[in-house]
């Protein structure tokens, strides 16, 4: 290597290798990033994944009916999306779930899974719950300290006894023990940007959700990835590929 340029969103003349690099005129470092997610948009930049869905935190979420594609029993699974969010999500109801198969009610009992950011008191987070009975919430949270207005690659991964977040496809500390458990057959449809608490809509997510994708049966990723650089594409395994389209927000690729 004899030059490696263009490479800070600060400082236009930065160069690894030590040479000088003058600058002239308007040619300034920017955040704009090609392949990448990037929450600055400029004129005549672009991006590989063009296409998401905007969720205002005021009863805007996706619902896909109730299927067996959704039930994960004890099988391995991959759910993956790009996530850039706003505001402050706290605690409780002022969480942001993400994704959903959940309705917080004890008769009948009707939670399945759910992942949310939360704010533990020390930032916010991932937080995973499920239950295998219907009442008894099992959870985890992430340790990455994340921050609105900010693209992340994220995934939860199901391999074996063990359930893993990635961040930006690196392994988070903390892993969710699954052992043999069997996560919980619910009616409930999957939603994309809520939960229900008794029938109702709540922690709805302000901010954007890009190229979610379910993959059943398999878990893709079981150590640290270079984060996709592309849309995500429909593979054998996947049951549900949505949020890539900068034009139709109920457009999903498996039908």
């Amino acid at each position: 290597t004899v030059l490696l340029a263009c490479q800070s969103k600060t400082d236009a003349s930065l160069e690894k290798t030590g040479k000088t690099i003058t600058v002239t005129g308007n040619a300034v470092a920017s955040e704009l990033t090609p392949g990448i997610l990037t929450p600055v948009v400029k004129s005549g930049g672009g991006s590989a994944i063009t296409g998401s869905v905007e969720f205002t935190g005021l009863n805007d979420y996706l619902t896909i009916p109730d299927s067996s594609d959704f039930e994960f029993g004890s099988d391995d699974f991959t759910i993956e999306a790009f996530i850039n969010y706003g505001g402050n999500p706290g605690t409780g109801n002022n969480t942001y779930a993400i994704f959903s198969k959940w309705d917080n009610q004890s008769a009948p009992n009707d939670k399945g899974f759910l992942l949310r950011i939360s704010d533990d008191g020390s930032g916010d987070n991932l937080h995973w719950l499920y239950t295998t009975d219907g009442s008894t919430n099992k959870t985890i949270t992430g340790d990455t300290v994340l921050s609105p207005e900010s693209w992340y690659h994220i995934a939860l991964v199901r391999n074996g006894t063990v359930g893993t977040f990635y961040i930006n496809g690196v392994a988070e500390t903390p892993t969710v023990n699954f052992g043999s458990d069997s996560i919980r057959d619910t009616a409930n449809p999957f939603r994309i940007g809520t939960n229900y608490d008794v029938g109702v809509p709540e922690q709805e997510y302000n901010g954007f959700i890009s190229n979610l994708r379910i993959v059943k049966g398999t878990a893709l990723y079981t150590s640290n990835f270079k984060p996709p650089m592309r849309e995500l594409e429909v593979t054998a395994e996947t049951v549900l590929l949505a949020c890539q389209s900068k034009t139709d927000a109920s457009l999903e690729k498996t039908g």
